[in-house]
């Protein structure tokens, strides 16, 4: 069995190394420090990397710029941490625990102790008398840590391996099953109502043996062009019972392949983020995200003209520290949140993070819009015309390519120190305009027209932009219950700001299935 998972962390992965090449006092010391630190981590808090440093050297470093750790994944890789160093130890093994004197402590199998490593429960490398390497646990930490997780425990302790004789008759019981076409999926589902054991465990049982595997087909995992054929056919109508005959699998593999879908898409997408001071203090999200002005948001802008887009009224100062704020920490969470994703995460845990990146879009979009007006007055400057005087195209054009400039300038500013949106994108854009020479210049005003009108005008500054609405609550047809149209508001951010699938169910008094139901027509 491994001694960790591997360090994830780069900058925890860089440490290491480093301390692997103290002296030996020194890595005695560190590894010391690393254990009692891991005791302290919470799961969900964040910790910042100076913080870390310090508590583990005595040392600090400086702390502009830096990182903020996830508490889960930064438990772990401590555990890993602690290993490694112990590794290049001689620590005697007198005392220390085996792995299997672990597991029968607390009454689990031996893969449920690697489980528990990355929860926390630290081993170390140990040396015998006769010079055997091996990995321990020291008995007062392992008897700390099951206080500590009694009913986590407890809970696992119900659980048994299979021995060979509840293996074979499993087997045999499927084997009646042979020539019914039957998957394995479903044959485990099935031997799992009278076996009572998990349908994971059945189904590997099934899929590892030479007897069932030649009577029964093992299905792969649905792949993401599935999955997002599925998504749009559920939005159009399909029913559940279509899709099962035609994927030939169980509504709960599907819902399980479209949530791989979104997580894999939400791995790909470019999040950017300033890491703020703020951000280490104590409850920080609830500091900064429940602010009133944070929570009442303006809705997505679904269209825009010309004329609105030369007329956006500035934030105050205070409105606009908080929207940096949050928009910051809301990307920094999503980001943190998607580096954890597992395989296969829960639909929770995916609709957390869109709904986290909905919220940062709307915040965004507001400190877009407040700085608009002084942006294009740099463009009109420039074009040596007012917008509504330049043909149609170019004036669409100008307010497109705006947008896009104050998008990505606002990403990189840092209230911390100080910085105006409205003066940092005057300064870019004319900056910018300066060195080159693509804005022609006409001679000649143009006739008078309509005002030209945007759609979807900020869509495409984001990479996540298939999470944002298409339609207004409004829009939704009127043979649609009004529960419907008030879930989808709810959802995309017109009544406050965007909420999850549960937040939703608790506010409205209905169940989680009901609103993904209900949701997934649009």
């Amino acid at each position: 069995m491994p001694i960790a998972s591997k360090i994830r962390i780069k900058h925890l992965l860089e440490f290491v190394e480093q301390i692997k090449v103290a002296p030996e006092r020194v890595r005695q010391r560190q590894m010391d420090a690393c254990e009692l630190l891991v005791h302290e981590i919470q799961a969900d808090h964040l910790y910042p990397l100076d913080y870390v440093i310090f508590r583990i050297t005595g040392y600090r470093i400086d702390p502009t710029s830096q990182p903020m750790l996830l508490g889960e994944p930064l438990r772990s890789d401590l555990v890993s941490m602690v290993a490694v160093i112990s590794r290049t130890l001689n620590l005697q093994a007198a005392g220390m625990l085996e792995v299997e004197e672990v597991a029968e402590l607390y009454g689990v199998s031996n893969r449920t102790i690697s489980r528990l490593r990355k929860e926390g429960l630290v081993f170390h490398w140990v040396v015998e008398d006769e010079g055997r390497c091996r990995i321990g646990c020291n008995r007062q930490t392992a008897e700390i840590f099951l206080a500590e997780h009694h009913r986590r425990l407890h809970s696992a302790s119900a659980f048994s391996q299979l021995t060979s004789y509840e293996q074979e008759t499993i087997i045999d019981a499927a084997m009646q099953y042979s020539g019914s076409g039957m998957t394995l999926n479903a044959l485990a589902t099935e031997l799992a109502k009278t076996n009572h054991r998990g349908l994971e465990t059945i189904r590997l049982l099934l899929q590892n043996s030479e007897r069932a595997e030649v009577s029964f087909k093992h299905r792969p995992p649905l792949s993401r062009q599935d999955a997002r054929e599925i998504q749009r056919e559920l939005a159009t109508g399909t029913s559940w019972k279509t899709l099962q005959q035609r994927y030939a699998r169980t509504p709960a593999a599907i819902r399980r392949a479209i949530v791989r879908m979104r997580a894999t898409d939400l791995k790909a997408d470019m999040i950017p983020f300033m890491e703020l001071p703020s951000f280490s203090q104590k409850d920080a999200s609830e500091a900064i995200l429940g602010l009133e002005i944070v929570q009442k948001t303006t809705p997505p802008q679904l269209s825009i003209t010309v004329d609105e887009a030369s007329s956006t009224p500035p934030l105050s100062t205070s409105d606009e520290v908080a929207f940096l704020a949050a928009m910051h920490m809301l990307n920094f969470r999503a980001s943190s949140s998607i580096g954890s994703l597992c395989y296969s995460p829960t639909n929770a845990m995916v609709d957390r993070i869109e709904t986290d990146l909905r919220w940062s879009f709307v915040l965004h979009q507001q400190l877009v819009l407040s700085a608009l007006s002084a942006g294009l007055a740099v463009f009109v400057q420039h074009v040596g015309r007012p917008l509504m005087e330049l043909p149609l195209q170019q004036s669409i054009e100008i307010t497109r390519r705006a947008i896009a400039l104050i998008w990505d300038t606002v990403s990189t500013i840092d209230p911390s120190r100080g910085q105006k949106v409205g003066k940092v994108v005057v300064a870019h854009i004319d900056r910018m305009l300066s060195t080159e020479r693509s804005l022609a210049r006409p001679r000649r005003a143009s006739a008078r027209r309509q005002t030209a009108s945007l759609s979807f005008p900020f869509s495409g500054a984001v990479t996540w932009s298939r999470l944002l609405p298409e339609i207004t609550p409004d829009e939704i047809s009127d043979a649609c219950p009004d529960k419907r149209r008030e879930m989808y508001a709810m959802r995309f951010g017109w009544m406050g700001h965007p909420k999850t699938i549960q937040q939703i169910a608790t506010q409205l008094g209905c169940s989680e299935l009901s609103v993904v139901r209900k949701l997934n027509k649009w």
